[in-house]
């Protein structure tokens, strides 16, 4: 349809059937000639249509594609877990968007990357930190917004400053001190190994070797290959991105054999929705209860992996041992990690079960 001149310069109109007119920028950009539609009477008059037009110039001087010239910050981050699903794991992904969700949808999903102040991120920041939750949750805050913005060049958006880099955060220290008595260790064995629910009980028991809960809870039948006796967090499910191998334990074999042995499909299946994992309200209830019978009422789930590196340290294990039985990684250690033999790794959870498992 042909378009028409307006008093504007690169301004145009065309008439639709209900003999309304529907503005159109005309833009020349990287050597094309291209059109944008604005939009229509009665919605936009023709002096609100240039306002637009201008804006849209501006916003392209300074990085926008025509193709990303509408997105905001809700559409770009939806687009950047897409991009990067694939290489980050899915403990991450979930995460982040959790995050996201919670902090930064409601402030700022709403714009568009350049209209967004450091200051308005940083208000975000500090009222994490006045309301008393963890330093470590605003520091996840600052990541997501500083990967989102490093990521825009690649969603079409280029000359972006990175506001992310110019959050501060108070330094913390993030690191989580376990120290529980004979006792307490041997009333958490007894409480995790005779716990009733049969699901639940191996998760624990699994969870006492080393392993994350999102490691865990997204495991599958097909990751364990009883025959040579050793399991496979996949890297899409581990914290690190990378595969991790790891020794089956006599304990982890008869706790399996007693939950069920299947072919394939999740290990841990949620009991309310088919084929999906348990959800975080579901084990904060089990573990509750655990609380409950063993009387530590600040152990955290998570505090199952300092249990098994306390022990490990404190029996004379190597950092090298005891960092491979956690999953840890680092630049200066990863070579040495490569040269420690998995058997060395179950001897650290074949100790620490022999010292405090109840006898059966």
């Amino acid at each position: 349809m042909a378009l028409n001149k307006t008093r504007y310069e690169g301004l145009y109109y065309r008439v639709d059937k209900y003999n309304r007119k529907v503005y159109v920028a005309r833009i020349y950009k990287d050597g094309k000639d291209t059109t944008k539609t604005l939009g229509r009477e009665p919605d936009i008059t023709l002096k609100i249509a240039n306002k637009m037009r201008l804006d849209l110039l501006d916003n392209l001087g300074r990085g926008y594609s025509l193709k990303s010239i509408n997105k905001k910050i809700d559409d770009l981050f939806v687009e950047y877990l897409d991009l990067r699903r694939n290489s980050l794991s899915k403990t991450y992904l979930y995460a982040c968007e959790k995050n996201y969700n919670k902090y930064l949808k409601e402030v700022i999903g709403n714009f568009h990357p350049n209209d967004i102040t450091t200051s308005r991120v940083q208000k975000i920041i500090n009222n994490i930190l006045d309301s008393g939750k963890a330093p470590q949750t605003a520091k996840q805050i600052k990541e997501i917004v500083t990967a989102l913005y490093k990521f825009l060049p690649e969603l079409g958006i280029h000359n972006i400053d990175n506001i992310g880099k110019l959050i501060k955060i108070p330094k913390f220290d993030n690191s989580r001190k376990i120290e529980l008595t004979d006792d307490e260790m041997n009333k958490l064995f007894n409480a995790i190994f005779n716990y009733p629910d049969i699901k639940i009980r191996t998760i624990f028991i699994w969870l006492l070797h080393g392993r994350r809960k999102g490691e865990v809870l997204t495991i599958k039948w097909e990751d364990i290959d009883f025959s040579n006796n050793i399991y496979t967090i996949k890297s899409e499910n581990s914290k690190i991105s990378k595969s991790l191998v790891f020794a089956l334990t006599d304990t982890l074999i008869k706790a399996l054999t007693e939950y069920g042995i299947k072919n394939e499909g999740l290990v841990f299946e949620s009991n309310i929705n088919e084929n999906q994992t348990i959800g975080k309200t579901g084990m904060d209830y089990h573990w509750k209860n655990i609380r409950i019978e063993t009387g530590l009422k600040n152990l955290n789930m998570h505090d199952l992996r300092h249990v098994v590196g306390g022990f490990g340290i404190n029996n004379g294990f190597s950092l090298e041992v005891v960092g491979k039985t956690l999953g840890h990684t680092t630049a200066n250690i990863t070579q040495r990690y490569a040269k420690v033999q998995r058997e060395s790794v179950k001897n650290v959870i074949d100790s620490l079960f022999e010292a405090f498992k109840p006898k059966d």
